[in-house]
C-alpha cells in the first residue's frame, strides 16, 4: 500500500499507518532501511523530517516488540544521515 505523506504530523501519521499494517502480519523480524534523505538537513528532502521524527519511528518499532535489522543507506548530506540514525537509535533504545 502506498501511503502518501507530507512533512510534520502527516509524516508521523503515515509512519503509524504503515507500522500498523506491518503489525497485522505478525512479523518475526522487521527490516529497516535508514537514510538521511527524508531529514530536514538533506538539501533534496521534501519531507523535512526532524531528528525527533526519526526517534518517533524508532520508538514505534520498539513498541512492536519484534527484532529489527537496520541497514544504513546513502544520503546526500552526511549530517542528515547521522541525525537520522542517531534519532532512530535513541527512539528504539529508550
Amino acid at each position: 500500500k502506498n501511503i502518501p505523506v507530507a512533512s510534520g504530523d502527516s509524516w508521523r501519521l503515515g509512519v503509524e499507518e504503515a507500522l500498523t499494517a506491518v503489525a497485522r502480519f505478525h512479523p518475526k523480524i522487521v527490516f529497516v532501511q535508514l537514510s538521511g534523505d527524508a531529514h530536514m538537513l538533506d538539501p533534496i528532502s521534501d519531507l523535512k523530517a526532524s531528528t525527533e521524527d526519526f526517534s518517533f519511528v524508532g520508538s514505534k518499532l520498539r513498541e512492536m516488540n519484534v527484532p529489527i535489522v537496520a541497514e544504513i543507506g546513502a544520503a546526500t548530506n552526511m549530517e542528515a544521515l547521522n541525525e537520522s540514525v542517531q534519532g532512530f537509535i535513541e527512539g528504539y533504545s529508550d
